[in-house]
């Protein structure tokens, strides 16, 4: 999943898919399907509690967001909501907007990795 800004100066969401192409990654071993590399700047692993709720707000910076445990539930301005479940990966580039809502849905924290984008601030 994908957050952006639209035209229309708001968030929107959107499904994309990585294209994967088959490579000898590790030689001497059997072939794996591989994405084109991104660069990234940091890695940084965040827990929020059980019943984090914030409002209204753009990423900070474009990141990918992989949800490791717990569960989100995240709407954009428009209503249309999605839930961030483990293996969930979602990328924000909602930098200049209003941006999103999320709530931590599961009984116990959502645990997620940020991958920030190289040339993010």
């Amino acid at each position: 999943m994908r957050s952006y800004t639209g035209p229309d100066g708001e968030t929107h969401f959107e499904q994309m898919e990585t294209e994967l192409a088959p490579l000898e990654f590790i030689p001497g071993m059997p072939v794996m399907d591989v994405s084109v590399p991104a660069a990234t700047q940091a890695v940084v692993f965040a827990r929020l509690r059980a019943g984090w709720y914030g409002d209204y707000h753009p990423t900070p910076r474009r990141q990918f967001v992989f949800t490791m445990a717990g569960e989100a539930e995240v709407t954009v301005i428009d209503g249309e909501t999605h839930w961030m479940r483990p293996g969930a990966v979602w990328l924000t580039e909602d930098t200049t907007d209003k941006g999103y809502r999320t709530r931590v849905t599961s009984a116990g924290d959502w645990l997620i990795a940020l991958v920030w984008l190289a040339g993010s601030t």
